[in-house]
């Protein structure tokens, strides 16, 4: 050692002897091995016996020079070489590898933690999973498996905590894991960056690569051919067979697992966590302050978040720039509001978040469609050039338009149908103003013939301008000019072929392959001339299942509903159509919407009616111009939930004499 140069006294040397190598023997053995491969001490340690190690170690650690603190010669990681490998020593983690074996349980490579009374191994996942090693939590109560705690007790993994230390590479104080030792760590670090053995990149640990070493999700994510259907799809696991792709992932059942935070078993997310557990770990890191805390107020929000399905919530926590947008959540000192909500943006994600916390309770209602409309119209007034026409659109839409609107809100909840139209009459204002523009003329100045020139020239919105004439004539800004009269349609003017119809029907109600959405739909359209605005907001309590005859509340009496529909709603109820990305799915509704607590959208469920033909306003006229037929108006009234007028109408048009003939007769004995 002296030709070394370690740079440390005789006195030093002698002392790490001492406490290193006690005995003769050891002494001995330690001097043949240095001088059978003198660099034993210079960087090739693992060549050695565990004394020399420690001999290395302990030079080391009183400032020797010259000296190497040994690699791993599996891995080339400098990592204390504790275990054996063939004739050399490596770390814990290649020595674990080596031991992996295929678990005669679940199939899978892994550390073999126990073995079955047959001798066959069993890795770590299924040791845990069996009831035999499970014993009673000494908190909750549940047998499970469980984890000791300092004074004694056992706990589950729900019941466990990590006690709170100091982490050694953020600094925070949080549940740490080794809190005991000298360098403990809290669980968001321990999913900290590594230099991905792939692409060089410091960057999340996504996957392992077969030596143990980290891969990014770039690096990880392999396309190759599935073992199981053949396809080349991205690997998600890997098995003796070959790899496995997602979709096949999902469907063997060899690997659903326990999660190990509340038991529940299914394909696990990651980290032995199922979608809902690794969503509410997500959130809380999130949502987590410096010190590892959460609000009152945040932890309502994760709550309501994880209310719904978890998946679709944990795509979005995927997404960088979502969870950023959550994360502002936490500058809401003062309590989160819509006010606040509304700075984060317009977009979907925004809006179901939002729906989520308004039905958690967290946030109070508000009618969405009125703020919409308020916002759009500030919008597009600001977007008009000249400033007379400005002034003119801003007083239309906020005394004739918007005045209106706010009036029906207070009554009850806007619908898109109320809010619609007058976009498309303020658009039309707009276009008319700048038509008059560019013929030299203005609102003041317009006469009867520039109205007709404007109604009979091409364009979209002709029509609707009839508001703003209207309302600009009581204001004296036009003067003798009138607008004439529209051409309303008929009755039934719309309706299509009967045999057409009946053909629809028939493939709504035999072709398994459409969406049991459309096939209700259709045919409630077809069959009791339901509008689209009428079966969105359709509830299970509508549905009276008696065991002889399925009826439905449509109106103020139920209708009865034949075998071949009454399938398809029993289908409908039971079956699970997704509904609200976030927050509770509001499985009341038998069509289900995208935010929480709301039904589809009539927009959207007419735009599924049109795909496969079966167009909502044709095919309502036809089915009430076939039912106005045959029943009485007040029937008609009664079963469909339609004004008695309106029967009377569609009576009237489908040629009905019965109310005239009643009309007749009571005329006569008078």
């Amino acid at each position: 050692m002296n030709t070394l140069d370690t740079g440390l006294t005789g006195e030093t040397l002698t002392q790490i002897l001492e406490e290193v190598l006690p005995t003769a023997a050891q002494r001995r053995a330690v001097l043949q091995q240095l001088r059978d491969r003198p660099t034993l001490l210079t960087g090739e340690g693992a060549y050695g016996s565990p004394r020399v190690i420690m001999l290395t170690e302990a030079l080391i650690s009183y400032g020797a020079r010259s000296i190497i603190a040994p690699a791993c010669p599996v891995c080339g990681r400098t990592l204390p070489l504790r275990f054996k490998h063939g004739d050399l020593r490596c770390c814990r983690r290649c020595y674990a590898i080596g031991l992996r074996r295929t678990c005669g349980r679940c199939g899978e490579v892994g550390d073999i933690a126990s073995r079955t009374p047959d001798g066959d191994p069993v890795c770590d996942r299924c040791t845990k999973a069996d009831p035999a090693n499970h014993e009673t939590c000494g908190e909750c109560g549940r047998r499970a498996w469980c984890r000791p705690r300092p004074d004694g007790t056992r706990l589950c993994r729900s019941c466990h905590t990590e006690p709170v230390a100091r982490c050694s590479r953020c600094g925070k104080s949080k549940p740490c894991y080794r809190s005991a030792t000298a360098s403990p760590i809290c669980p968001s670090c321990s999913r900290s960056k590594a230099p991905c053995v792939r692409c060089g990149n410091v960057r999340l640990i996504a996957y392992r690569a077969d030596d143990g070493g980290a891969l990014c999700q770039a690096c990880g994510e392999t396309t190759e051919p599935c073992s199981s259907c053949g396809r080349d799809s991205r690997v998600i696991t890997r098995t003796p067979d070959g790899p496995i792709c997602r979709n096949c992932y999902r469907a063997d059942p060899r690997f659903v697992r326990e999660c190990r935070t509340c038991g529940t078993v299914e394909h696990l997310y990651h980290d032995r966590l199922c979608n809902r557990c690794a969503a509410i770990r997500w959130l809380r890191d999130l949502f987590a302050d410096p010190e590892g805390v959460i609000r009152p107020d945040l932890g309502g929000i994760v709550k309501a978040l994880t209310a719904g399905r978890p998946l679709p919530l944990l795509n979005l926590l995927e997404r960088t720039s979502k969870r950023h947008q959550l994360q502002r959540l936490r500058e809401a000192d003062s309590g989160l509001d819509h006010h606040f909500l509304d700075q984060l943006g317009t977009s979907r994600d925004v809006a179901s978040l939002r729906a989520a916390l308004v039905a958690a309770g967290l946030l109070p209602p508000r009618d969405e469609y009125l703020i919409a409309f308020e916002t759009w119209l500030t919008e597009t007034v600001n977007q008009v050039g000249e400033r007379d026409d400005e002034k003119l659109i801003r007083r239309f839409g906020t005394w004739s338009v918007l005045r209106p609107l706010r009036r029906a809100a207070a009554r009850r909840p806007l619908s898109y149908g109320q809010v619609a139209p007058p976009r498309t009459q303020i658009r039309s204002a707009i276009r008319f103003l700048s038509w008059l523009r560019d013929h030299d003329h203005t609102l003041a100045t317009c006469t009867q013939a520039d109205l007709d020139a404007w109604l009979t020239s091409d364009g979209p919105g002709r029509p609707e301008i009839r508001r703003f004439i209207s309302w600009a004539t009581k204001q004296h800004y036009l003067t003798d000019v009138t607008f004439p009269s529209p051409d309303r349609p008929g009755r039934g003017q719309s309706a299509i072929e009967d045999d057409e119809r009946w053909s629809i029907v028939h493939r709504l109600l035999h072709d398994d392959s459409l969406d049991t959405r459309v096939r209700v739909a259709g045919c409630l359209v077809l069959l009791y001339g339901q509008s689209v605005s009428r079966i969105a907001p359709l509830t299970g309590d509508q549905i009276i299942d008696d065991p002889g005859q399925m009826r439905l509340q449509l109106g103020t009496r139920p209708v009865d509903v034949p075998a071949p529909l009454a399938d398809l709603l029993r289908e409908l109820v039971t079956a699970d159509h997704h509904g609200a990305v976030l927050g509770e799915t509001g499985h009341r509704w038998l069509f289900p919407g995208r935010y929480a607590n709301q039904h589809m959208h009539p927009a959207s469920l007419n735009r599924l009616l049109n795909a496969v033909g079966a167009h909502s306003r044709p095919g309502r006229s036809t089915a009430l111009m076939d039912l106005a037929s045959q029943l009485p108006p007040v029937v008609v009234s009664k079963l469909l939930g339609l004004h008695i007028s309106t029967a009377t109408e569609w009576a009237q048009a489908a040629g009905h004499t019965r109310p005239g003939y009643a009309a007749s007769v009571a005329r006569r004995r008078r």
